[in-house]
Formats: structure tokens, C-alpha cells, sequence
């Protein structure tokens, strides 16, 4: 299954989102990395997941690609 990236900005913070599966899908099963993995770290399983159905991994705020603007709140 393929992987593909779509970008989503929050409050102008970016970040890269790894998809596969249908779009179109009601459900998506979500995988979170951790601290302080990037979203690259679900490459392998989101290609699999996504040949039962949607699946995304975002990169948080600073990990991975996504943006790291040194005036953000990285706590949790």
C-alpha cells in the first residue's frame, strides 16, 4: 500500500501527516509517535493497516518534519 503526505497548520505551526487507505474513510486508526520519534517511526505498519482501511501519523510539533517554533508549549 501506498503512503502518501498532506500538511495540516494549527495557530501556524506545520505539520506533515503520512496517510493511507481510502481518503474517503469514516474511521481511521491514528498512530501517535513518542518522545521523541517522528511519525516515520509507523512507516512500515501504516502501509499495512492501510490495506485494511484508513490510516494516518501525524508529526507533532516538534519531531519529525513538522515545524518547531522555540516560543511553543512542548509539554504535555
Amino acid at each position: 500500500m501506498s503512503i502518501s503526505t498532506l500538511e495540516v497548520s494549527v495557530r501556524g505551526v506545520r505539520s506533515p501527516v503520512l496517510t493511507a487507505g481510502p481518503p474517503d474513510g469514516a474511521e481511521a486508526v491514528v498512530f501517535v509517535h513518542g518522545n521523541p520519534g517522528p511519525a516515520d517511526d509507523w512507516r512500515d505498519l501504516l502501509s499495512r493497516v492501510g490495506e485494511l482501511g484508513r490510516a494516518i501519523a501525524p508529526d507533532m510539533p516538534g519531531y519529525g518534519h513538522a515545524d518547531k517554533p522555540k516560543d511553543f508549549s512542548y509539554s504535555a
